[in-house]
This record gives structure tokens, sequence and C-alpha cells, in this order.
């Protein structure tokens, strides 16, 4: 909330303002920023009491019916309130109920197309951030004149709230350092993107820490487009950041990794010392101009660091935050990473009992592919790098391997030319027409099975071989599975492997599209055409002939053919690949972890087969057939959600 008389944002909750220590509970915001004019629907829940607990209480009900956004967000409670908008605790229910933090753009914003399209955009970047010390931005929403964001919900208090509750209202440097590494690995990870995603607003209010000390830093970017969009739309400066601004910033200059790292020196040196370097009179004057004063009680090397961190010129800074870190815990910084360099994860994850690392997987980029991939790789490295995870896992018993890929953000479905160059060569109009394109924002990494599950697979899991082409080997893909064998065999799979039951499963449709084009926007993952030489489709690959002297179709082994930009082979023809979807028609716009219809008649299939032409191979064909169909070429992948940190 922020303080009317001297702009000043506080916690939320806050009797008295820690600036200026005017009484907050006898004050009002003026009308602009208090938001009166928000929608009725959300009014009952502007006074509700935010409390810090971790369990979704009862949701709130507007005339004995609960108050849902986007007909997927059940709100629960408020969280805060404050100029830039207000903040609920809701339930997802698309996603089992997960918790999540719903932002409220303020009415004036919302109603404004500029203003909405800059966040829109700045949305985009802060969900590719995909980072243990992030929080995830899942999504933005309208739901009729309401904007809002919606982001992974912490249950912990800011770093404001927890200096405020220091003794002395300050802490020791034993205290902020693992706050301090945990903002820095976040800070370096963002600034090491290509291009490099810069925070703009880092301060104490803009720190998470959750119950158990983990480090979530908010509003990537965010923060500070609301407030600039909110002075251009009302024409009132929005106050209460100034003091963590760099001279650059205050200028207006081009943002840069220098300017995050001064905001992070300030954030450094309030915690140490109960107050930011300029908090009283001509702020911008004094950041232009003074040196902040030494915090007498600490050693010199902190001083020396936070003296490097606040200096004038951004050349004199460390040059990362993971520098400042080191300063300040009296260590030599590093030797610069070279620019293509990823800063390390803040801690490496433990594999789960059922999977061990697969040793020779190391990342190495493939050559050839279409446009897009590249940037493809690269932020399958980052999330390799950022995460802690490795590229390339294998279930311990049944030797499946697996391939992180990582969250992300895509074109689903054809453009219309593609659609329409389809139908010129041959193809159904009924068969291309459900493919419109939408955009898609994937949250989560998942791990992908490299390959289709095999024969061997299949018969060290579930027994005997239903394939029609039998093999003396066991590394053709099974097919002649239906939809309801398949959940029988994930079943058997997980308890042959001793996890819980829904470990193993099939990939989304979205999932599935995801990791087939690995970044591309072209017909196939290899472009725009597809021959006998990337993979099995139309009878290309016959294995004899026939008593009448015709050549037969057939699978061929998996892995024939060169592997997409993530490394995953088969995604196109030899055998359709059975998704988890109910086949139906996409949602429009926008949509975050798409999941298909409730119900259905048909389940989806992916990626065409041995027995059909090129053009019903292609990354955004989609086909269904009803669960119980067994025929010689469906087949399927697994999936695996990848551990996360919260």
């Amino acid at each position: 909330m922020f303080c009317p008389k001297c702009g000043r944002e506080n916690v939320d909750g806050s009797r008295f303002c820690v600036a200026c220590g005017v009484d907050l509970a006898r004050t009002t915001l003026p009308p602009n920023q208090a938001g009166e004019d928000t929608l009725d629907r959300l009014a009952p829940l502007r006074n509700a009491r935010a409390e810090q607990s971790g369990a979704l209480d009862q949701p709130e009900t507007q005339g004995g019916e609960p108050i849902v956004l986007a007909a997927q967000y059940r709100i629960v409670r408020t969280l805060g309130t404050g100029a830039m908008g207000e903040v609920y605790l809701a339930e997802d229910m698309e996603m089992r109920n997960r918790a999540v933090a719903i932002k409220v753009l303020p009415p004036m914003l919302a109603r404004n197309p500029r203003a909405v399209e800059n966040l829109r955009r700045e949305a985009m970047v802060a969900i590719r951030l995909t980072h243990p010390n992030i929080i995830r931005l899942y999504g933005f929403h309208s739901d009729g004149d309401l904007g809002f964001l919606v982001m992974e919900y912490i249950d912990g208090v800011t770093l404001e709230e927890k200096v405020l509750r220091s003794k002395r209202g300050r802490m020791s440097v034993e205290e902020v350092l693992p706050i301090a590494e945990q903002i820095a690995g976040a800070l370096d990870y963002a600034h090491s993107r290509k291009p490099p995603v810069f925070h703009r607003d880092v301060k104490p209010l803009n720190v998470m820490i959750d119950q158990q000390g983990q480090v979530k830093l908010v509003d990537f970017g965010i923060a500070r487009e609301l407030r600039d969009s909110y002075t251009r739309v009302s024409g009132q400066e929005v106050l209460g950041t100034t003091c963590y601004m760099s001279p650059q910033q205050l200028d207006g200059e081009t943002p840069s990794a220098a300017m995050d790292v001064y905001s992070m020196g300030v954030t450094l040196y309030e915690c140490l010392s109960g107050h930011t370097p300029f908090y009283t009179g001509d702020i911008k004057h004094q950041i232009r101009t003074k040196r902040p004063l030494e915090i007498t009680d600490l050693p010199d090397y902190v001083n020396q660091a936070l003296q490097r961190a606040l200096a004038k010129e951004p050349g004199e800074r460390p040059a990362a935050a993971g520098d400042l870190v080191a300063m300040l815990a009296g260590q030599r910084p590093q030797r610069r990473r070279r620019e293509q360099d990823v800063a390390p994860p803040a801690k490496r994850l433990a594999l789960p009992d059922d999977l061990v690392e697969v040793a020779h997987a190391r990342y190495a980029p493939l050559e050839g592919l279409a446009p897009g991939s590249r940037e493809a790789q690269e932020s399958q490295r980052q999330s390799v790098s950022g995460l802690g995870l490795p590229l390339e896992v294998k279930t311990v018993r049944t030797g499946i391997v697996f391939r992180l890929i990582p969250a992300g953000t895509f074109m689903m479905g054809s453009p219309r030319a593609e659609q329409d160059a389809c139908v010129k060569a041959g193809a159904r109009r009924e068969w291309v027409q459900d493919e419109t394109q939408h955009e898609v924002i994937l949250t989560k990494p998942f791990w992908c099975s490299k390959l289709p599950v095999t024969q061997g697979q299949w018969q060290t899991v579930a027994g005997a071989d239903p394939s029609y082409f039998r093999r003396t080997r066991a590394d053709f893909p099974v097919e002649t599975v239906s939809w309801e064998d398949c959940q029988e065999f994930l079943k058997e799979l997980c308890e042959m492997e001793g996890v819980a039951g829904n470990t193993y499963r099939f990939l989304s449709e979205a999932e599935w599209e995801y990791a087939c084009r690995a970044g591309t926007q072209t017909a196939f993952c290899y472009g725009d055409d597809v021959d006998a030489t990337m993979a099995n489709f139309n009878g290309n690959h016959p294995f004899g002939k026939g008593r009448k002297g015709k050549w037969l179709q057939t699978t061929v082994r998996v892995g024939s053919f060169k592997p997409n930009g993530w490394g995953l082979y088969d995604m196109h023809g030899n055998a359709w690949e059975w998704c988890q979807d109910w086949y139906g028609p996409y949602a429009n716009g926008s949509v975050t972890d798409p999941v298909g219809p409730s119900s259905g008649v048909h389940r989806v299939n992916r990626g065409g087969s041995w027995s059909i032409s090129a053009r019903y191979c292609r990354s955004a064909l989609r086909a269904g057939s009803t669960p119980a169909v067994r025929g010689a070429n469906l087949g399927f992948r697994l999936a695996r959600a990848a551990p996360s940190y919260h």
C-alpha cells in the first residue's frame, strides 16, 4: 500500500508508514489509486483480511455463488491492495485447484489499450523466465473490463517484512548473504538470456521468502511497466521506488544489468542498515551526486562492496550480481563468464528414485534444422543450467530414456496458408480446418521420452507384444495398442518403477506439438518439406513383397532418422502417437497449460504414420480415435513431470 502523504510503498496491512510515520489506518488513497471503480463483483473482497496460510480457505462468494474469473480462477481471499492493483489468492480449477495469485490491474489501465498491450508484451517476456528464484508468471488474462495477471502463489513474507521483524529493524550479514545469493542467481540468469531481461524494480517488496527460506524475485519488468503506464495514463507520478533507482534509471536511460545491480545494492544496504542510502530530503539529487554513508558497525569489505554497487557510474559497479555477493562475503569475484555462458543453478536437484541421469548425455547443438531450432536449443540449455536438472534421464528398471523439454510459449496450429497448401496437395479440408493457430503458454518443464515406446519395452512391462509388425528385434515401435491398453501399461510401469500411479503419462496435445516443433513454425520440425530420409511415411520404407508382388508397408526401427532440435526422434511418421486429450476445438486466444475438453468421443492422435502421405504427418495435423480402437499404425510415447523447487 502507498502512503498518501509521502508516496512511500509500505507492506500491505501496515499501520504506520515506514518513511514518514503517518497513521495509514486514518488516511485514504485518492480515488484513482484506491481502485474504487473495480468491478462490483470484487468489491466484497477488498477489505478481507489477508492471512499467511498456505491452505486454500472457503472461496469467497457473491450472493452465495463463488467469484470466478475467466471461467477458471475461483477467488479465495484478498492478499493485498495498493495503487497498482489488488492481489487475490485463487484456485486454478483447470489445474486441480492449484493455488495461484491473481493481480487485478487498476481499471484505469485495464481499459487503456496501449497500457494493456505494453503489459502483455512485458508479461510474454517474463513468462519465458524459468528459474528457481524467479516467481512464475502463468499468464495475462481479461474478463470483461477486468485485466489480471496469474502468478505462482508463495506462502511467505516479503523481504521488507522480514527486515521490519528483525531485531533492531535490520539484519546481520550472515542473515543477508543466503538471500543475496538467491537474488543474484535470479538476476544473473535473467541477464544472461538472449536478449537479456532486466528487472527494473529490485527492492525488498519485490523479494518473497517462503517458509523454507527459498527466495523468489517478483515482477520482472511488470511492476515498472505498471507504474510507467499509470503515470502516462493518469498524469500523476507514482512514487515509492525512487530510492532504489540508479542515476541512469532516474534519467530514463536504456535498462541494463548495471541498473539492477545498483538496485540490488540499495536493497542489501537497507537490509543491513534498516533504511535506504537516501531516504529524506531531495532523494533524486542525492542519488545523482552524494556518496552513501558507510554503515559503521560492519566490516570494511562489506561497506566496500556496497559502495561499489552504489557507484554513480555503471562501469564502476560489479559486473554481475553474483560478483556483488562474493564481495559481500569477503571473496574475490570469480572470473567473468563468457557471454554465451549462463548463471549456475542455485542448487542441484536430487533426482527421484525411479530415475538416473544418462551419464553420456551432454548438450551438443544440432545443425541443419529449421529456423527457430537454435533458439529452442538455447532455451533447453538454459533450462538445464538454471534448474539444475540433467538433460537426459532414464528409468531405473525399464531403461526408458527421457529428454528435458523447457517451459515456453509457442504458436500452436498452422497458418491458413499451410492449410490451403495441404488441401491443394490433396488433403481433405475437414482434416486441417481444426488447426486454428493460437498462442499456448506451457509454464513447467517436463521430460519427454526420446523415442516412441518400443515392442521390447512393452514386453518388459506388460508381457505379450500386441504389435501387428512384430520383429525379432525389440527396437521397433509398439503398435496395435488402444488408448485404454496404454493406460494399463502406464499403471504397470509406475508400479514397476515404484512411483505414484500418475507419474508416467501421455503428453497433452499442446505438449506434443510443442515438443515436436522444438522452436520451429514450419510444417515439419525439419522445414516445410519432408522426404524419405527424414521420416517413415506413405510406404517409403517397405520390408518386402507380398504374395502378389506388391511391396508391403511397415514401421521401421525407432531412431532411424535424425532428431529434432530438442533431441526427440520419430515425431513425424512411423506410428501415430496417442495424447492425453479428448479431441475438440481449440480455445480462443492465448491459453496456459491447456488440457483439452473435459469429455468427448475421440482421443487425440498426433504425428502421422507409415501408411499415409507426408501432408498428414505435419507438426500441426490433428487426428482422433475412439479410446478402445487398435490399429497397426497406433503407438505412443511418454511424459514425466520434472521435479521443481516449489
